[in-house]
């Protein structure tokens, strides 16, 4: 059975696939909102440290910008960027007076707190990373001046970055675990889901045919469940009406075959001994009619689902074999044929003797049917039974389509030889062994 395509596999894959997909999905929000947080947190706490510094300068009254430290100043825009530029050596001929941080490609407005009076942007240049704080002056005579408070944060950012390959490792890590802890319990959920299907199924191999299945839920178990009584009781109806058929047929066939057997036998009696013609003719009907029994026999036989008990006796091997050789005789006719027996008088095996008899019948009349001189030898003990001829045989690979029901290889018989011999052996948990080769003969072997 291909493992992928059953169901307890395909509970189990999706269970997995939806931890993984969920846990990924809920990993990826949470890096984005903790990204998104520890933004807004950290915009928060500059704005709160400049306004800090805003607040302890009496700026109120300068009208030109000068350079309070290193990290405030009191200008323009563009004087702003000047002084940034300045720091790094980069003296840029573009800047004009009326250049806003908007216009700069360097920078990033990020947010816009306090109803807009606080304004932060992101400065990034090829070897340093800043947070800038834009505050309007209070009563400034310059509506364009502003308090500008500007942090370095490169070396926060180089953290930060470490900081997310450390997250990302450790959610890897959990990812594993959640992959492992996802296949245990898969595989735990999915013996749950199906036990029902198992119990179900245990069922339906230990009902006897005709018995209805007990009740289940009314899910989908409890609907199969119900599907199976349907059929059930539909093949229980069918096996009812092949039974009545099988009883009508054997006693219908069987009475006028056995009138005319003993017609057939008075016949003999009255025709004369000088008459062979008649005599042959008669011969062959009595034939026939043996022939029809055998099968009739046979087949009532192996129509059983089961072996009854009782059938199975001590039973004595060199008289079952003695009595087929005595009852198919007549296939032997005018050949030059030997029949040779070394099956020990004693020697009994524990099986049923009508089909161990059905099955040497079988094969000794395909023996004495297809071999026109020579010899069949029969071997046997309490472990096997062994039929060998020096017939026409066959080809091995033709073994398989001998065992079809009416093949035949020689285009003689009806071609249900084989065949029976082989469901018998399935029915009584017998092996059967063919070997043949043409021109040769055939041994057949029957291992109890």
């Amino acid at each position: 059975m291909n493992i992928s395509k059953s169901l307890r596999f395909r509970i189990n894959a999706g269970y997995v696939i939806f931890c993984l997909v969920t846990t990924v999905c809920y990993s990826i929000c949470a890096l984005t909102v903790l990204k998104i947080s520890d933004d807004e947190l950290f915009n928060w706490y500059i704005v709160r440290l400049a306004e800090g510094l805003y607040n302890q300068h009496d700026l109120l009254h300068q009208t030109d910008f000068y350079i309070a430290d290193s990290e405030m100043f009191v200008g323009t825009d563009a004087q702003v960027i000047r002084k940034v530029l300045a720091e790094h050596d980069n003296h840029e001929n573009t800047i004009s007076d009326s250049m806003s941080l908007d216009d700069w490609d360097h920078v990033r407005h990020v947010s816009r707190g306090d109803s807009g009076r606080y304004e932060v942007y992101e400065l990034t240049l090829p070897d340093k990373n800043y947070h800038m704080v834009k505050i309007p002056l209070r009563d400034s005579f310059n509506k364009n001046q502003f308090f500008y408070y500007i942090i370095d944060v490169s070396g926060y950012n180089t953290y930060a970055v470490s900081a997310v390959q450390g997250t990302y490792f450790g959610l890897s890590v959990l990812l594993f675990l959640f992959f492992i802890i996802a296949i245990v319990s898969g595989k735990v959920i999915s013996e749950k889901v199906i036990s029902p299907l198992k119990q179900l199924a245990d069922e339906v191999a230990k009902a006897d045919v005709g018995t209805k299945l007990n009740s289940y839920y009314p899910d989908e178990v409890g609907i199969l469940a119900g599907k199976v009584n349907q059929l059930v009781a539909r093949i229980g109806g069918f096996i009812d009406r092949e039974k009545a058929f099988s009883r009508d047929v054997s006693h219908e066939l069987r009475t006028p075959i056995t009138s005319s057997q003993v017609s057939l036998e008075l016949a003999m009696q009255m025709t004369k001994e000088s008459d062979t013609k008649l005599r042959s003719v008669l011969q062959r009907i009595g034939d026939a009619n043996r022939d029809m029994i055998h099968l009739i026999e046979t087949f009532m036989l192996i129509g059983r689902e089961n072996i009854p008990k009782d059938s199975v006796t001590q039973t004595n091997l060199y008289d079952v074999v003695h009595e087929s050789i005595t009852r198919n005789q007549y296939l032997i006719g005018v050949k030059k044929l030997d029949v040779v027996s070394h099956v020990d008088e004693k020697i009994e095996v524990k099986q049923p003797k009508k089909l161990l008899l059905v099955v040497i019948d079988n094969i000794l009349r395909n023996a004495f049917q297809y071999t026109d001189e020579g010899n069949v030898t029969i071997r046997g003990n309490k472990e096997f039974i062994s039929i060998a001829d020096t017939g026409r045989g066959f080809d091995q690979s033709a073994i398989d389509r001998l065992s079809m029901p009416y093949e035949t290889f020689h285009g003689e018989g009806v071609g249900l030889g084989l065949n029976i011999i082989k469901r018998i052996c399935k029915l009584t948990g017998w092996r059967l062994d063919v070997r043949s080769e043409c021109g040769v003969g055939s041994l057949l072997i029957i291992h109890f």
